[in-house]
């Protein structure tokens, strides 16, 4: 895609102040900084910081639910996803190296300064709309335009393959299936929920070993963020060893 498509794909958006979008890839992908950078200078950057080891787990949650993933044991998923070698988008899980987030954000705050904001996913969980005031003085904007969005609401909730339908379910998760990807969104929600997915399945287990496991992992990098953002953050040690 050109710059010039890309830029066409806001045009219905009018004469608003500012215009955004979202990508967890533009977080992790090393270059990507850099060129938000150079096309736009003066951009404001808002990162979204979940617990990495509570998304992990959701990650894989959600994995299964595409059928991306059929390792039934969250631990042996991580196990997996550690012993890759060479960890990239769309090839590999990176259950582990999209929670890594030290180097992700020093990308950012290297490059745009004080145009970078830090919020938490657990922050926004339990007080959104103070989250929502945040964001609209960071921009400064009212915050009126915030005031009808319930963030209450949780989307993509966990939901799992019909068992006779995991094989389908892989298929419709591919973004090249274009059969299904002509279907207005909301037909293809229906049709997945209707036939396709359980809703009333509770999800596997997080055992203590993987819980374990991850904490290792992350938390020497969580120490580094907090230097770098010079402050103490349990908002990425929500769930503990057990």
């Amino acid at each position: 895609m050109s710059f010039d498509e890309y830029l066409s794909l806001f045009e219905q958006c009018g004469n608003q102040p500012f215009i955004g979008e979202a990508s967890p890839s533009y977080l992790w992908e090393s270059g990507t900084a850099r060129r938000i950078k150079a096309m736009c200078p003066h951009a404001n950057i808002i990162v979204i910081l979940r617990d990495p080891v509570e998304r992990a787990y959701s990650h894989y949650l959600m994995d299964r639910q595409m059928g991306s993933q059929t390792e039934s044991s969250f631990l042996r998923a991580i196990e997996q996803d550690l012993a890759e070698d060479n960890p990239a988008w769309w090839q590999t899980h990176l259950y582990v190296a999209l929670g890594m987030y030290y180097e992700q954000v020093r990308r950012y705050v290297d490059l745009f300064e004080e145009k970078v904001l830090i919020l938490f996913f657990e922050e926004l969980r339990i007080a959104p709309q103070l989250i929502f005031e945040r964001i609209a003085r960071f921009l400064d904007i009212s915050e009126e335009g915030f005031s009808q969005v319930d963030g209450t609401v949780a989307h993509n909730a966990y939901s799992s393959p019909r068992p006779r339908h995991a094989l389908v379910q892989a298929l419709l998760a591919q973004e090249r299936f274009t059969p299904w990807r002509i279907l207005p969104k909301n037909s293809r929600e229906i049709l997945k929920k209707k036939f396709f997915l359980r809703t009333d399945e509770k999800p596997p287990l997080m055992d203590g070993q993987a819980v374990r496991l991850l904490r290792n992992a992350f938390d020497p990098d969580i120490e580094r963020l907090e230097g770098l953002l010079q402050r103490e953050l349990p908002e990425l040690r929500c769930i503990l060893e057990t």
